[in-house]
């Protein structure tokens, strides 16, 4: 109940500064809280030596003609090569992996020289599928230059064709934000365009969450305030940033975004070994471009998992009336393989 008026409070002081609508809206998320779907994963790792056998997360996600569409990610190691698999399901619980190999693999990316990973994917109004990986070229998460690129087919299954290029580069400027490395894309098409959510990370490893705006989905222009011209923010401007001092301090990057009637919601991740340090916050906008942070952050722990430790790359839906959020579980002993969490009981 303390939570719940708190939140109340937090509403009531939003609606002053113009978020106030998206806020109340949102407060059943908040107040019912997520909980755990099923005890077990909804999409396991294969065998040990298989090719899907060390690590999956669930990559790009899509609802489309009345199924659930994953394209996932198979490790071989971490740091290591990836393999990207395709899984479909008619619930969001029962899934099953198509196909006895991956759909698209990392040697398929002439420009990845360590991994490509899927993270978004969607359907034109032609048929045509497009997923939107990353790639990073040294053993480190945050270090070391990585690009975002585009990849498209006629059905999910492949052949799957890759654009030469990438479509988002890091800044030329390398004291910039996103001088480092951008990733983790995540594209929503409107009636005005597409908008690209993704991370950008400055010559330090240090994570910010930016956007980018594209006409057609190929070519992008990054979000830019000229207000601001120091050396950080001179080309582009990030949408968030982390708070200095609080749980996500250490950086903010994975952010998932989805559309809903009642406004722009947002999940995004944060590094560190702390269970705080490792968990999910929560963001909500009216336009998908100003955006504002739950206070009660971070809403999702890692040990919402028994037993476990940390999130993989996570994805999230809105169908049906209700969220999907779907994330790998990791423990010392390695991945548990994909589990769903909800925001409440589920609706078929």
């Amino acid at each position: 109940m303390i939570f719940y008026k708190q939140f109340l409070m937090a509403c009531i002081l939003l609606m002053v500064v113009g978020t106030g609508l998206v806020a109340c809206n949102h407060k059943k998320l908040v107040e019912t809280g997520f909980t755990l779907s099923t005890s077990d994963p909804v999409l396991v790792r294969g065998a040990k030596g298989d090719w899907d056998g060390a690590r999956i997360d669930p990559g790009g996600m899509v609802y489309h003609d009345g199924q659930f569409h994953m394209i996932f990610n198979a490790f071989s190691a971490w740091p290591g090569n990836v393999e990207m698999g395709y899984a479909v399901s008619s619930d969001g619980i029962h899934w099953e992996k198509q196909g006895e190999g991956p759909v698209l693999k990392t040697s398929d990316v002439d420009y990845a020289q360590v991994a490509a990973s899927a993270s978004s994917l969607l359907v034109e109004d032609d048929g045509t599928w497009v997923l939107y990986f990353h790639v990073w070229q040294t053993r480190s998460a945050s270090l070391g230059s990585g690009f975002i690129g585009r990849a498209t087919a006629s059905q999910p299954q492949g052949p799957w064709t890759v654009e030469a290029e990438p479509v988002l580069r890091m800044s030329k400027n390398e004291d910039a934000w996103d001088g480092g490395q951008v990733s983790q894309a995540n594209v929503h098409k409107t009636e005005n365009g597409y908008l690209m959510y993704y991370t950008g990370a400055d010559k330090k490893g240090y994570m910010r969450i930016g956007l980018a705006t594209s006409a057609n989905g190929i070519d992008w222009d990054k979000h830019d305030d000229p207000a601001s011209t120091e050396a950080l923010y001179a080309n582009s401007d990030p949408l968030l940033a982390p708070k200095s001092g609080s749980w996500e301090s250490n950086g903010i990057y994975q952010s998932r975004v989805v559309n809903t009637p009642d406004g722009w919601i947002m999940i995004y991740k944060t590094f560190g070994f702390l269970p705080q340090n490792n968990a999910l916050g929560f963001a909500i906008s009216e336009d998908g471009v100003d955006w504002v942070k739950v206070e009660q952050n971070p809403l999702i722990f890692p040990n919402i998992v028994p037993g476990q430790g940390g999130f993989g790359q996570p994805s999230l839906l809105y169908e049906r009336d209700r969220y999907w959020l779907y994330a790998e579980s990791l423990s010392l002993s390695g991945s548990a393989g994909i589990f769903l969490i909800n925001n409440e009981a589920p609706i078929f």
